[in-house]
């Protein structure tokens, strides 16, 4: 084994892609707070706050997360616009396009359900390893 090489351990790599996402996630999180009434913006700079920590054992976030992004999905819904394309022969074609603004808030939402994907599934794998370390000492017993 090389100098410095380390073994996969699944959670490790979990904790890892948190990690990574952290950042892009706080910007997001703070980018996206002027979207969203008083209570909310203050659980998304809470939230920010606590990714910025390195608090990432918090069940809650999870939760917090879920309603952030059913608030902005609502609000990106509510940025399309319909425009109509008037081609020179045949009949005006409706389409629906986003705000610019709604555009840039859908991909604040998109960092955010990333992070908070990947956050669920380090907490799975977390209750996976504690659920098998206890069935092992069962056995063992």
């Amino acid at each position: 084994m090389r100098e410095g090489a380390l073994d996969y351990d699944p959670l490790l790599a979990a904790v890892h892609d948190v990690l990574m996402r952290a950042r892009p996630t706080i910007d997001a999180l703070n980018g996206a707070a002027g979207h969203l009434d008083r209570t909310q913006a203050r659980l998304a700079d809470e939230i920010a706050g606590r990714i910025a920590r390195e608090r990432i054992r918090d069940p809650r976030d999870l939760s917090g997360l879920t309603t952030l992004l059913e608030t902005l999905s609502g609000i990106v819904a509510d940025g399309y616009q319909t425009r109509v394309d008037y081609p020179e022969f045949g009949e005006p074609t409706p389409y629906r396009v986003l705000s610019d603004a709604a555009r840039e808030l859908e991909l604040e939402r998109q960092t955010i359900a990333q992070y908070r994907d990947a956050l669920e599934s380090l907490h799975m794998l977390r209750r996976a390893e504690i659920l098998t370390l206890q069935m092992r000492a069962e056995d063992a017993a």
